[in-house]
């Protein structure tokens, strides 16, 4: 889906990416004016505003095609045939048995190809 730019549109996106900008700086500069004791509430508050500001940035025309993007993926996630319990516990017992075995050829080949080359070198 490629949205059509009009110049109102284009204005609107320049407006709104300001005004992030300017806001992710003013809440970088507040957030760094607390305390070091205060840290947890730093972290909480810098997920509340990036939460805020990636909201905020949702209104362009880039964030309506990121959001539409999503939507159709959860979309076809939604049709998507997971594997049961049992099948995925059976696939993985198979995988690490497969895993061991050819561990244990490629120990064996290099164990063997040293005692040849050993052997021939006459060490």
């Amino acid at each position: 889906m490629v949205a059509k730019k009009t110049p109102n549109s284009m204005s609107k996106d320049i407006f709104i990416w300001i005004l992030v900008s300017v806001l992710a700086v003013a809440c970088s500069y507040f957030l760094y004016s607390f305390d070091e004791k205060y840290g947890v509430f730093r972290v909480l508050l810098s997920l509340a505003l990036f939460g805020g500001l990636s909201f905020i940035s949702t209104y362009t025309s880039q964030g309506l095609q990121l959001s539409s993007f999503l939507q159709t993926s959860y979309s076809e996630m939604r049709l998507v045939v997971w594997p049961s319990k049992e099948e995925v516990s059976r696939l993985s017992v198979v995988i690490v048995i497969s895993v061991i075995v050819v561990s244990l050829l490629l120990w064996f080949l290099d164990s063997t190809l040293t005692r040849i080359f050993s052997f021939f070198l006459g060490q």
